[in-house]
């Protein structure tokens, strides 16, 4: 694992990178004597500060590294010099440091595991640490084994050079060993290659809590006059940059380090609900903290923390209550949580989270960071009132909500264009949706985002339309829903050109395979287009007039022409039917395709034809017409004979048998594949299925 030593140095340097297992060869000097300093030392060999994961192990008077095996390591800080820790003050920290991984209680986040065993003489001080005997046999192994290296003392001034000298490593940064996918470039002075882990709420990996109101931690000042923190912030409903606040806890004192308050009339509600199922929860990005720090949502030492619900004035803390867990030590994402009940209250009253933060160490001041993005949030089982935020939704362009309007953006929604809900809208984005183009919902309607949606046109809805995307579905072109129209696309649908679907009737779009419509995919008037499993329309796809009209493709069904279908037509493919010419069907006709069949010319029924019954595998290439009410049946293949002809067929007409499918008259660059896979050349530069 990754290791950043600083020296105790006349002229102060930055981190020096290394592996752990280099640890045993590093420089030592000697245990400095009695009222020795190294303000003037110029070999390195005396450690000022260790940083493994963000957690900083400063200011001890000896150290030791060992790896255990699977990329953890263990570090062992302890003091026990009598003349600066006299008789029942000596204490010794044993911290294990697995590498970074998905944290099952976080949805799969990807998080630190850290463990801490303190051995302590003071048990008063330190009430969960193990007796100090205890820690000798640890001890003289790490001393036997030649792994330890010595701290020493330094001057106020010299340690504020030491500080300024070092740059900026939370633990975030240590990704190594995960896959490049999973972190962002963030180059240094110290380390050009290095790189930062991304944040895991935008990815789906978070917890998804049910039914509440979610806000952020940022850094924006918040002023409380309840509580005098160190840092007073706010909670908003969009997450904060991924910027980072740092507070100095003086030595063994307690302090009130963060404190966060919601915006004014948030969370809107006079009766703030149990914590049960569905628990209150504050989590705190701790992107660094020295190892003598504790902190959490719960009253230590000289500081006071908790969950809060306070007046709307911030002037009185109305109820407080701790978080269920332990104080907390070391880097990651930290959740703290309560489950218990709230007194009534005014709908005007605002939550409250106070940090509190305590230093164990009596001889110098130490740190302790926030970082503020996305994965920084907290959330509570509120009624919603006017607009539920659930997720990390971000609005960087002009988002208007109005009329009694409702915006449910779960996990990590962009809005990038203009976004305006009108008269009692709903617009529900639950995935890692995007709505980049101009999104508008006016007069009752419903767009509804689910899982990775992405709307880059212009989607409008219009009295009360509904659109819903389901899993992967792309709107790259005019997507347009007039008038109590129903458009759904499930499961990595994809609309590229221009598809309208208008008028009072009962429209419904419903994709649920891959499927692609590249062309101007037209519905009017009733018309019902329902497309299942890697359907594709690639060409000028119409159904018009007031007819039960219904195009289904159930295998992998490819219209590349111009399918028509008007008045009271059907028209049904099942499993790998493709008609790549001009398919049209007139008054009241019924086409019927079923398996693998192609119509590749110019196919066309007349006049209330009694039927056309195709079965097994028959290509019609030429034009083949039927007019009046006459029929045509083409049986199975096994019933024909190598001859087999038609009296009169178009020149180009073939029997070919079921295991092959031919369409001589494809669109140039388009391959159907079988339905494990689903390929189309023609495809949207960037896009992919």
């Amino acid at each position: 694992m990754r290791l950043l030593i600083q020296w105790t140095l006349k002229e102060p340097a930055n981190w020096v990178p290394l592996d752990s297992s280099a640890w045993a060869s590093l420089p030592k000097l000697r245990e400095p004597p009695p009222g020795k300093t190294g303000d003037k030392n110029v070999k390195p060999g005396w450690v000022y500060d260790l940083n493994v994961q963000g957690v900083r192990f400063s200011g001890n008077d000896h150290y030791a590294v060992e790896e255990t095996g699977g990329g953890a390591i263990r570090v062992t800080v302890w003091n026990d010099d009598p003349d600066d820790w006299p008789e029942g003050s000596k204490y010794a920290r044993v911290w294990t440091l697995l590498p970074l991984a998905p944290d099952d209680k976080l949805g799969g986040a990807i998080n630190t595991k850290q463990v801490q065993i303190l051995y302590a003489q003071d048990a008063a001080k330190f009430p969960t640490a193990l007796p100090w005997e205890d820690f000798f046999p640890i001890r003289n192994a790490l001393l036997a084994a030649g792994l330890e290296r010595h701290g020493v003392w330094v001057s106020d001034p010299k340690s504020e050079e030491l500080l300024a000298a070092q740059e900026p490593w939370g633990w975030r940064h240590w990704v190594d060993h995960l896959s490049e996918g999973e972190s962002d470039p963030d180059p240094s002075v110290l380390a050009p290659d290095r790189r930062r882990l991304k944040q895991q709420r935008p990815l789906g990996r978070y917890r998804k809590p049910k039914g509440t109101r979610t806000y952020f931690g940022r850094s924006d000042l918040r002023g409380t006059g309840i509580h005098l923190a160190i840092e007073e912030n706010a909670f908003e409903t969009s997450a904060g940059p991924g910027d980072s606040e740092t507070v100095l806890v003086p030595k063994a004192e307690g302090k009130m380090a963060f404190a966060f308050t919601t915006p004014n009339t948030e969370p809107g509600s006079a009766d703030w609900p149990d914590g049960s199922p569905e628990p209150y929860e504050v989590k705190l990005d701790v992107s660094t903290a020295e190892a003598d720090i504790d902190y959490g949502l719960l009253d230590l030492p000289g500081a006071v923390g908790h969950f809060a619900r306070v007046n709307s004035s911030l002037t009185t803390d109305l109820e407080t209550h701790p978080q269920a867990e332990g104080f907390f030590e070391g880097t990651g994402i930290k959740t703290a949580t309560y489950t218990g009940t709230w007194a009534a209250g005014n709908a005007t009253d605002r939550f409250e989270a106070l940090v509190a933060a305590r230093n164990t160490n009596a001889h110098m001041d130490e740190s302790f960071g926030l970082t503020f993005d996305a994965d920084a949030s907290a959330s509570g089982p509120w009624t919603a009132v006017g607009g539920d935020v659930t997720g990390a939704a971000i609005l960087t362009g002009a988002a208007t909500v109005n009329a009694r309007a409702r915006l449910l953006a779960q996990a990590k929604a962009v809005v990038t264009g203009a976004a305006t809900i009108i008269a009692l809208a709903s617009t529900i984005i639950v995935g890692q949706a995007s709505i980049e183009g101009a999104a508008t919902v006016a007069a009752a309607g419903r767009v509804d985002h689910q899982a990775r949606a992405v709307v880059t046109g212009a989607a409008t809805v219009a009295p009360a339309g509904r659109i819903e995307r389901e899993a992967k579905a792309s709107i790259e072109g005019a997507a347009t829903v007039a008038a109590r129209a129903t458009n759904e696309v499930h499961a990595r649908a994809v609309v590229e050109g221009a598809a309208t679907l208008s008028a009072s009737g009962t429209t419904g779009t419903v994709i649920t395979g891959a499927a692609i419509l590249e062309g101007a995919a037209t519905v009017t008037a009733r018309a019902a287009l329902t497309a299942h499993a890697q359907a594709s329309l690639e060409g000028a796809a119409t159904l018009s007039a007031i007819g039960t009209v219904q195009g289904v493709q159930e295998g992998a069904a490819v219209m590349e022409g111009a399918a028509t279908v008007a008045a009271r037509a059907e028209l049904t493919a099942h499993a790998r039917a493709s008609i790549e010419g001009a398919a049209t069907v007139a008054a009241r006709a019924e086409l019927t395709i079923a398996a693998k069949s192609a119509i590749t010319g110019a196919a066309t029924v007349l006049a209330r034809p009694a039927g056309i019954t195709r079965s097994a595998a028959v290509t019609i290439i030429g034009a083949a017409s039927i007019s009046a009410v006459g029929t045509l049946i083409i049986g199975e293949v096994g019933e024909a004979e190598e001859g087999f002809s038609v009296p009169g067929r178009p020149q180009g007409f073939k029997m070919v048998r079921a295991q092959g499918f031919v369409t001589r008259k494809r669109k140039p660059g388009f391959e159907t594949v079988r339905p494990q896979g689903f390929g189309t050349r023609k495809r949207k530069p960037g896009f992919d299925t």
